[in-house]
């Protein structure tokens, strides 16, 4: 086989004459239909021109002709005012004549008639005076036996309250200090409030999760279940960082639960605790600014429903033991799997295979940086600017004070503390000044001096973040993420 046959010089000569020949009828014809194109711009620009003369000129008659007709109607009307003005005039005259004849007659009258009430309103004054004297002698009595018995009333309910509110703070007190001294007791380092505030929330916890068992084994009401976790599940999936899809989902959530009852409320408000604490481990953990519009959604579900705010809490207790905060200390003797128990009770992840038996571990950098997406979306839900949020920047501040004061100085509590603190700075700052101040003294004075000499080389990298933060004042800006837009941009640019 002799293979493709080249082409000619003639042919290959023919085909480049045909491509240029009609690369020029192309141009020719693009040449010609720019300039088709340019004369019925122009022609356009001409009718334009025309339509708004003519408009001008049409809106200048009407604008004339609306200025004759005023003028004609203010002629009309000064003409009517001046005649009425001239009859009013003559009505006025003889009304005030006859007026002043009526008030002479009407005047002598009236001093006669005074002259008659006089002598009998002198004698009705006495006998009113003497009566009156009497009326007020028997009302100071009176209000004077009423103050003697409403004072001792006031004096013995006072002094019920104040043995009441005693005996209260006696057994909180005797609580916090049973809860301090059990925890103690199992190597957890833990402050007497904070062990009562975790009880607080963990038996609000069990009393909802209690309550709604029945409604969740009740095979009958899986369409009810469903449909509150998929509202649920998608509404807080939905949230970004923008204000208006912050109010529409806050709206959408509070008016949900508000429509739910009894049990299946209560399981409203864990289902939503629980996606919310889920969320910091997809999405706070990768991207911390995200800590600030999930937080506003809460606040916005606890300041409507105030019981959601210790469910929440209690949630993230469970899976972060820095949010109460309390500390495990590690014990040996425990046995085999002592590490692991130890490891748990910190908040790491374990799991064992079923098929192969085998175990695996979180890493502890993991770990850290899970811990403090929990902190994050807690520590933002605390400094909302709402003002209904009903656990509010004092809650920062006592979290923020147990961390430094109960908890020894490593790079798990140095890591809560850098967290809560770049969230909660700034407001912290603006609302409490020099005591802020010393609070960020004894950061620097006590806990970083505390935490170098920990024997712990991974607490380096935490150390130095806290001590830039601390030098570069980071807290008198407001951090990252925290200010939102209205919108999404993005949607005017897709628009």
């Amino acid at each position: 086989m002799g293979g493709v046959r080249p082409l000619a010089p003639a042919e290959a000569a023919l085909a480049e004459a045909t491509v240029r020949q009609q690369r020029q009828l192309a141009e020719q014809a693009q040449r010609k239909v720019a300039v088709l194109e340019r004369a019925l711009a122009e022609i356009e620009l001409e009718e334009a021109a025309a339509l708004a003369d003519v408009a001008v000129a049409g809106q200048r008659q009407a604008e004339e002709q609306a200025a004759a007709e005023a003028a004609a109607a203010a002629a009309r009307q000064q003409q009517r005012a001046a005649l009425l003005t001239g009859l009013r005039s003559q009505h006025q005259q003889q009304a005030a004549e006859g007026q002043r004849r009526v008030q002479k007659l009407e005047a002598e009258a009236v001093r006669q008639a005074k002259a008659r009430e006089a002598a009998a309103a002198a004698a009705r004054a006495a006998a009113e005076q003497q009566a009156a004297a009497e009326n007020a002698a028997r009302s100071a009595q009176e209000q004077q036996q009423r103050e003697v018995a409403a004072k001792s009333a006031a004096d013995a309910q006072t002094a019920d309250a104040a043995a009441q509110a005693a005996a209260q703070r006696k057994k909180e007190a005797a609580h916090a200090k049973a809860a301090q001294a059990a925890a103690q007791a199992s190597g957890v380092r833990i402050g007497a409030s904070a062990a009562a505030w975790e009880k607080q929330c963990g038996d609000a916890l069990a009393a909802a999760q209690a309550s709604v068992k029945p409604f969740v084994d009740d095979r009958a009401m899986r369409d009810k279940k469903r449909a509150i976790d998929k509202f649920v599940t998608l509404n807080v999936q939905q949230i970004s960082a923008t204000l208006e899809q912050i109010r529409l989902k806050a709206q959408a959530l509070v008016g949900f639960v508000g429509q739910q009852h009894g049990f299946q409320r209560t399981y409203a408000l864990l289902t939503l605790a629980n996606k919310l604490v889920s969320q910091c481990e997809v999405q706070v953990t990768r991207l911390h600014s995200f800590a600030f519009p999930l937080a506003e959604v809460a606040v916005a579900v606890m300041a409507a429903h105030p019981d959601f705010v210790p469910l929440l809490a209690a949630r993230l207790h469970q899976v972060c033991p820095l949010s109460v905060p309390k500390y495990f200390a590690f014990k040996s003797g425990q046995g085999q799997d002592a590490e692991d128990v130890y490891l748990r009770q910190l908040g790491y992840k374990i799991s064992t295979d079923e098929d192969t038996g085998q175990i695996s571990r979180e890493s502890t950098d993991e770990f850290v940086g899970r811990q403090a997406g929990y902190l994050m979306l807690y520590a933002a839900a605390m400094q909302s600017g709402n003002p209904q949020n009903p656990h509010g920047l004092q809650h920062a501040w006592t979290l923020l004070a147990r961390l430094l004061n109960a908890l020894p100085a490593n790079r798990v509590t140095a890591t809560a503390v850098d967290a809560v603190l770049k969230v909660v700075g700034w407001r912290m700052n603006t609302a409490y000044r020099r005591q802020f101040t010393k609070l960020l003294q004894y950061i620097d004075t006590k806990f970083l001096p505390a935490l170098g000499t920990a024997n712990d080389p991974d607490a380096r990298a935490v150390y130095t973040r806290i001590q830039t933060y601390l030098r570069t004042q980071q807290y008198r800006s407001p951090p990252e993420g925290r200010d939102m837009p209205q919108f999404d941009s993005s949607s005017y640019d897709r628009a």
